[in-house]
């Protein structure tokens, strides 16, 4: 497979792919020889092995050509192991919005790896360099799904991520993972598998339906949060048929809850505007005296 990498002779792209890459290297020299760091910055500026290179951490997203093509490219001509297909997989679903050589590729690399709905497969697009054939590797779609909710407690509780990151701009690969749910999450007594993860994390999201109640205060003038999480009701109550029956009735107390929580909110608010009021005449009469 041939591929122009052309741009790379560019003194403006030079330019700029330099400043990217002083960025990064704050981060990763201290654990470097100089030989191996300057390897790697030859390949981050111009997609050519050094001797010292090994491996293949790091070859997808140093690659200069950040597009489906480039990706390929480093498939077929250095990835050795087939395992790292999954490590690269598992690596994308992660928040790699804060490195600046990967945030402009987030969405794009999203689209390579997956489709607009969970899949128990994905294979890989061209044979790796070490073996010569495509990867296959099976997903787990509860492992999927602790990867990928981290990042949306990051959006609801702390401000961290906005409403047009990948997780969101591809929410619909979010709502495919929870027909997937089963009751085993619900009953295992193994806090730590994946199954007990799945099911405290499902706790934690649907808590905020009841009561939203962010880490810490942040602008949020579109009320994105609490659209997101009007969006997650409705979608639950959508696929509520596909649902397992534990998951169906924890939804069904997170509803009821709900109505229960804003009734006390409201009673208290009541109670609230009564006091003022009694105490705004009570001053009124004072006044008059």
């Amino acid at each position: 497979m041939n591929i122009d990498l052309s741009f790379t002779c560019d003194p403006q792209w030079i330019k700029e792919r330099e400043a990217l890459w002083r960025q990064w290297e704050v981060e990763i020299k201290a654990n470097l020889r100089k030989k191996e760091l300057a390897d790697r910055k030859q390949y981050f500026l111009t997609g050519c092995e050094g001797d010292l290179f090994t491996g293949d951490a790091g070859k997808l997203d140093y690659f200069p050509l950040q597009a489906p093509e480039g990706w390929d490219y480093v498939f077929e001509n250095f990835i050795q192991e087939p395992k790292s297909f999954l490590s690269f997989f598992q690596t994308m679903l992660q928040n790699r919005s804060y490195i600046a050589h990967m945030a402009p590729y987030e969405l794009q690399k999203w689209d390579y790896f997956l489709g607009k709905a969970y899949e128990p497969a994905i294979t890989s697009r061209v044979p790796i360099a070490g073996t010569g054939q495509k990867v296959t590797i099976e997903l787990d779609p509860l492992d999927v799904f602790c990867r990928i909710i981290p990042s949306i407690f990051l959006f609801l509780e702390k401000g961290l991520i906005e409403n047009d990151s990948k997780w969101f701009q591809r929410i619909d690969y979010f709502w495919s993972l929870w027909p997937h749910i089963t009751d085993e999450c619900f009953t295992t007594s193994l806090r730590r598998s994946t199954e007990g993860k799945t099911a405290f994390q499902v706790k934690r999201l649907l808590g905020h339906i009841v009561r939203y109640k962010p880490d810490r205060k942040f602008p949020d003038p579109d009320k994105t949060r609490p659209n997101f999480l009007k969006q997650l009701e409705e979608k639950l109550d959508e696929m509520y048929d596909q649902l397992c029956p534990m998951l169906q009735e924890l939804w069904d107390e997170t509803k009821i809850e709900k109505i229960k929580f804003e009734e006390k909110q409201a009673a208290q608010k009541a109670k609230r505007a009564i006091a003022r009021k009694k105490k705004a005449e009570e001053a009124k009469k004072a006044g008059g005296k």
